[in-house]
């Protein structure tokens, strides 16, 4: 891009932005804790490190799956599942954390999570119905406006395996299909998902679960956040521009849970 026709089109949008916002700048507040695992692990007795704030979540632990503290996306902390035992039987391990969040209460309300998918010997999706098994998946348990339970996945895979001939993987409830990404191995992948979008009817967002399912699969999560932006404001942003002219935005001011 020409440089001199960015800065007016980063004049433009900045003009934008302070004519929306006017001069009533909220703040945007995260609603999970210890998203970013700075803030700690504990041994849960079984030799596995669950960040503080989390809980985990396993299915047969016999069959040895670990979660571990590894170093993260930014030089921190990030936590890592690993299943290589489990032979052509699908199991999940997970971390799990209540939040329930009146969507009510916010305008926009926005996932960021950072992925980084190492090994997975099945498909993306997996067989079963609904569909559960990616080496790297975030899953929202949530209420929706008549009261009824949902489930809404999204996954991250790589190819091979690939995404198999079921490229639409089923869901259920309300939601039909549950949508996934292929990315590079061995590389962190930033992804930022807009929830009041994406779950429908969704009336409270009971959980955040992150971790993966198949049969073998290593992954890792990092900066996981869920931004709410209150109803009767509006976020400050920072804009910037890569050396390769792509432009981003930062929200800014953004208070913990």
């Amino acid at each position: 891009m020409n440089p001199k026709k960015f800065w007016k089109i980063l004049l433009f949008v900045n003009c934008s932005l302070l004519l929306l916002c006017g001069s009533v700048l909220g703040s945007v507040v995260d609603l999970i804790t210890n998203g970013d695992f700075e803030g700690g692990f504990y041994d849960d007795g079984t030799g596995d490190m669950v960040p503080n704030g989390w809980v985990k979540d396993e299915g047969r632990p016999e069959e040895g799956a670990t979660l571990t503290e590894v170093e993260g996306k930014d030089g921190g902390s990030a936590v890592r599942w690993t299943r290589l035992n489990g032979g052509s039987t699908g199991d999940h391990l997970h971390i799990v954390q209540d939040v329930n969040v009146d969507v009510d209460n916010y305008r926009s309300i926005i996932l960021i999570i950072d992925v980084y998918v190492i090994y997975h010997n099945l498909e993306a999706g997996g067989w079963a119905t609904p569909a559960f098994e990616w080496p790297v998946y975030v899953y929202i348990p949530y209420t929706a406006t008549d009261g009824s339970q949902q489930h809404w996945k999204f996954g991250w895979y790589l190819d091979p395996p690939g995404d198999g001939s079921r490229t639409q993987d089923p869901g259920t409830g309300l939601v039909r299909i549950y949508r996934d990404k292929k990315v590079p191995a061995e590389t962190w992948v930033s992804e930022m998902l807009l929830l009041k979008t994406a779950l429908p009817k969704v009336k409270t967002i009971d959980k955040i679960v992150v971790g993966g399912a198949g049969w073998d699969y290593v992954g890792q999560a990092d900066n996981v956040r869920l931004l709410g932006v209150p109803k009767g404001s509006a976020p400050s942003v920072e804009l910037s521009v890569s050396s390769k002219g792509k432009m981003s935005a930062t929200w800014g001011q953004i208070k913990s849970k």
